[in-house]
């Protein structure tokens, strides 16, 4: 009995080394839509860092105009197609009955990138307060589904490696 309780010890920890070195992300930039209970957004993510991204969501909804901007932390759960993120950031705009808004954000969510088509998708819980002279702090929780259309997919590690191998000059290498 022990000796299998270590045997699935060693592979969990195994595994969590393994996807520690793998990419957290498929690709450098997709755009698409957020679908929500109560609105429709217009969303674009750009990766800008080994597991960071930041994201830029337009709702489009009849009571208010608004923006955010979100930072996120990719983590890997198994291979560079199924990932977690964390996150925090900002949103401002003018709702039509209450003036100028603006707040804090803080998601957290899942994202799955298909291995034959170029799309990802992603579901997130996003806490946000709203601040605003009219009203006193309001508080919200979303959750949505995102669906994007990968537009730069990110290159195999196998692709740099040629490059390095085939280019004689270090500083013709494009990173």
């Amino acid at each position: 009995m022990k000796s299998i309780r270590s045997v699935k010890w060693f592979t969990v920890i195994c595994l969590l080394f393994i996807t520690q070195n793998l990419q957290a992300q498929h690709y450098n930039f997709s755009a698409g839509v957020k679908l929500d209970a109560s609105f429709i957004a217009l969303t674009a993510q750009k990766r800008i860092a080994k597991r960071a991204s930041i994201e830029l969501m337009l709702p489009l909804t009849k009571n208010d105009v608004s923006c955010v901007l979100l930072g996120k932390k990719h983590n890997n759960v198994i291979g560079n197609k199924l990932n977690i993120y964390t996150g925090g950031g900002v949103h401002v705009g003018n709702d039509f009955k209450n003036g100028r808004i603006y707040g804090i954000d803080i998601i957290a969510g899942a994202e799955y990138s298909f291995f034959f088509i170029p799309y990802t998708i992603a579901f997130d819980f996003r806490p946000y307060v709203d601040f605003n002279a009219m009203t006193s702090p309001a508080y919200h929780l979303q959750s949505g589904l995102s669906i994007r259309y990968i537009i730069d997919k990110r290159e195999p590690v196998s692709d740099w490696f040629k490059k390095i191998r085939g280019n004689k000059k270090w500083k013709d290498i494009e990173f």
